[in-house]
């Protein structure tokens, strides 16, 4: 007979079969939250959710509206584009560097080879990104989907197993936060436009200085007014 223990899950008891993964006993409480668990917390300490338990105590499941369930998940998507991109260069060794954060997610630099040399980075190559990452999703979930309806003794079949796919949380939160990639790019590329355009306009100033607009010019008063004009209307832009 299969021994028993009881955790403490937000002030309820679960009883589990001792030496039962966390991911198996998240999945009994799984309804009581808004978004897929992620991560767990158990006797104060964080565990990813394959450690199995031998001991009784309190555990706190973890989601993306946690802040350590938002880290876990955002470092698990940095795994997945890594995964995504050795895929798209058919295994060839790719470096790829997560500078830092910026809002929800991070700035990285363009994927580059052995020698150096850095990936281009265009709208063709997000997109295939984006499609390949969403693509080893939507494999894992629809292998995992397939186990635990057979492990019910469910018979699957493919349009059952297509269905389950679209509508899996997993899936779902994927795709959102793909989307939300999609409009931290677009925006940060609107950024970095127009911080172009000032630093062209920044560099047209310091032309003006460099020649002299802002010296005092002796005997040549209709050339000093209209250097001080346009230079006037530099600091004007740039100040906009």
């Amino acid at each position: 007979m299969a021994e028993h223990i009881t955790l403490s899950v937000n002030g309820e008891s679960l009883e589990i079969e001792k030496g039962t993964s966390l991911l198996e006993a998240a999945k009994q409480v799984q309804e009581s939250y808004d978004s897929p668990i992620l991560l767990a917390e158990y006797q104060g300490r964080l565990v990813e959710l394959f450690k199995t338990v031998t001991e009784p105590g309190e555990v706190t499941f973890l989601t993306v509206k946690d802040k350590n369930g938002r880290r876990a998940y955002r470092r698990s998507l940095v795994f997945l584009m890594q995964k995504a991109i050795d895929m798209l260069f058919d295994g060839q060794w790719m470096d790829v560097r997560v500078m830092y954060s910026v809002g929800t997610g991070y700035y990285c630099l363009p994927p580059t080879d052995k020698e150096g040399a850095s990936v281009t980075v265009t709208e063709e190559f997000l997109s295939d990104l984006k499609a390949k990452m969403l693509e080893l999703v939507e494999a894992e979930r629809y292998d995992a989907i397939k186990d635990e309806l057979e492990k019910k003794g469910t018979k699957t079949t493919i349009p059952m197993l297509e269905k389950a796919l679209i509508m899996d949380e997993q899936v779902i939160e994927a795709k959102k936060a793909l989307r939300e990639a999609e409009l931290v790019s677009s925006r940060l590329q609107v950024s970095v436009s127009a911080m172009d355009a000032r630093r062209s306009e920044l560099d047209n100033l310091v032309k003006l200085y460099v020649a002299g607009y802002f010296s005092t010019a002796d005997g040549a008063g209709v050339k000093k007014s209209a250097n001080e004009q346009a230079s006037r209307d530099a600091r004007k832009n740039l100040n906009r």
